[in-house]
């Protein structure tokens, strides 16, 4: 369930709404990081493929509300990179998966988190809204009988 009120199709409105849905998943992932990182995992970098990928907006909003390092793979495409990496393990030019994977991956771009304070500040704060907002989903959905 989610809710969008008070909007006109101005072009300053459906901006705000595309930056605000990426932020939002980027918010998204950072729950389950944090979540993650809260039952003594470390994770700081995030391998990020698949069509968002290519959005470098989104790529560098999820860097900056995540606080991690965002890796691409070279190769944009993964479906297609994880078919032929298969391939040669069941062709046996490679020995396992790992090998696979070394031998025919590469790093393409890497996204750092910004050092602004005033932004880490910024998505800190949303990220406070997004938890609270998260929290009152969870009571309506209860509420509706929905979980």
């Amino acid at each position: 369930m989610g809710m969008i009120s008070g909007l006109t199709l101005n072009a300053h409105n459906l901006v705000a709404l595309y930056v605000a849905a990426l932020q939002a998943l980027a918010h998204g992932t950072r729950h389950i990081v944090d979540s993650m990182n809260a039952r003594g995992y470390k994770i700081d970098t995030i391998f990020l493929t698949g069509g968002m990928a290519k959005n470098e907006l989104f790529v560098q909003i999820t860097a900056d509300v995540t606080r991690c390092r965002v890796v691409l793979a070279k190769q944009s495409e993964a479906v297609l990179l994880g078919s032929a990496i298969l391939a040669a393990v069941a062709s046996k030019q490679y020995v396992d998966l790992y090998a696979a994977m070394k031998a025919m991956n590469r790093v393409g771009a890497v996204f750092e988190a910004t050092k602004d304070a005033s932004v880490t500040s910024f998505h800190d704060t949303k990220h406070k809204i997004f938890h609270l907002q998260y929290q009152h989903q969870l009571e309506l959905r209860k509420l509706e009988g929905l979980l």
